[in-house]
């Protein structure tokens, strides 16, 4: 069966140069630059006033969604490094009042602080520690001590340049380890360890830190 051609109009044909030459000369648009990565550091604040009611502890003006009791603790946080704005409120039955701040704390990238509040309610203060940014060898522990009680007792502290400390090896998947008690940075390769293979769950008894334990 012989087939008969048509010849396309010049209108067809423009048609269908015009859409060929769209599609050819069509980009796609140049992604945008991606914002750089965040600065961050980590900290964790922690309550350390024994007279001081319940607090709540504030970053850059974020309470957190709990209470901070003595002896208590935040979880840790990634605050953008920098200036940081800390706050502590007291939960009190007629209100909450301020007992430290607003105030300014400077935070370098990539490190990790403690924000600990000390001292008696009407002297109450942050002390801000660094802490290392490595674990030491494998099977050991950091240990750090700060003396925050402004008023020590014989049953707590001897003499005003003792502290007494207690060692108890708490985590289940840490194995056996060594305890060392050196100087804030010491390196501990040389040193010898206080407590040596402690085990799960084991404790030290109440020692003066002036002494061995």
């Amino acid at each position: 069966m012989m087939r008969k051609l048509y010849p396309l109009s010049s209108a067809a044909m423009t048609l269908a140069l015009s859409a060929c030459g769209s599609s050819s000369s069509s980009s796609s648009p140049t992604p945008a630059e991606p914002p750089p990565p965040a600065m961050i550091a980590t900290a964790q604040a922690l309550h350390a006033s024994a007279d001081a009611p319940p607090v709540i502890i504030s970053f850059n003006g974020v309470p957190q969604p709990s209470e901070t009791d003595f002896r208590e603790g935040t979880r840790v946080l990634n605050l953008t490094a920098g200036d940081v704005e800390l706050q502590l409120d007291g939960v009190l039955p007629g209100g909450n009042a301020t007992v430290i701040g607003p105030v300014t704390v400077s935070f370098e990238a990539n490190a990790f602080y403690r924000v600990i509040a000390v001292n008696d309610v009407a002297n109450i203060e942050p002390i801000i520690l660094e802490e290392p940014e490595t674990n030491g060898p494998a099977s050991t522990v950091r240990l750090r001590v700060l003396h925050a009680a402004p008023i020590a007792t014989h049953d707590h502290r001897r003499i005003s340049t003792e502290a007494k400390v207690r060692i108890i090896h708490g985590s289940p998947a840490a194995g056996n380890v060594d305890v060392y008690v050196t100087a804030v940075g010491a390196d501990i390769s040389a040193e010898s360890p206080a407590l040596a293979d402690v085990t799960f769950k084991a404790n030290s008894a109440w020692t003066d830190s002036s002494r061995r334990l």
